[in-house]
């Protein structure tokens, strides 16, 4: 079922695994805790890797839009200063089936690269004032990486589109 919906949407939702709701909930806090209450602009991307901290003033537009999307987010190539609670995508590797990766164009190992990896950590933070015409939280876009993980939602709004008839359709995470 995964490798279907995979080939299907690019997407999967992984239910009955073996991260503790503790440890989601933990990541989620330790994230949350760096945005609100650490000093995240330590952190600013600069230079032309893109890697660290992005303001909500200095997000992304989406391709094909006008207004600047409502989010901030840390970006990060391996070789960045990170913070100390970036660590899931080692835990990634390590226990996803081998079968998995050897589907995919190269070892795993070697999309851990400046070249192949981006992970980037998003918060949609609370909306203050007005709202310019157009503006959106992220606005439809496709996902090019090998992997876009979204440990969990707590908010809805995430929605897919099907790669063989074209339509958009929510998806609720599980609780």
């Amino acid at each position: 079922f995964f490798t279907e919906s995979m080939l299907e949407s690019g997407f999967a939702v992984i239910t009955n695994h073996n991260i503790a709701r503790d440890e989601i909930s933990n990541f989620y806090q330790a994230w949350e805790h760096f945005f609100v209450h650490e000093k995240p602009e330590e952190f600013l991307a600069k230079g032309e890797d893109q890697a660290g901290y992005f303001s909500e003033e200095k997000a992304e537009t989406a391709k094909g839009n006008t207004a600047q999307d409502l989010k901030e987010y840390f970006q990060y190539w391996p070789g960045t200063k990170v913070p100390p609670h970036l660590i899931w995508m080692l835990w990634l590797q390590e226990n996803t089936a081998s079968s998995i990766w050897h589907r995919i164009d190269r070892p795993f190992p070697e999309y851990l690269s400046q070249e192949h990896t981006l992970l980037r950590v998003l918060r949609y933070p609370p909306m203050k004032g007005p709202i310019k015409p157009g503006a959106t939280r992220a606005a439809a876009h496709e996902d090019i990486n090998l992997i876009t993980m979204l440990p969990a939602a707590d908010e809805p709004g995430l929605e897919l589109k099907s790669k063989s008839t074209g339509e958009w359709f929510p998806l609720a995470a599980p609780a």
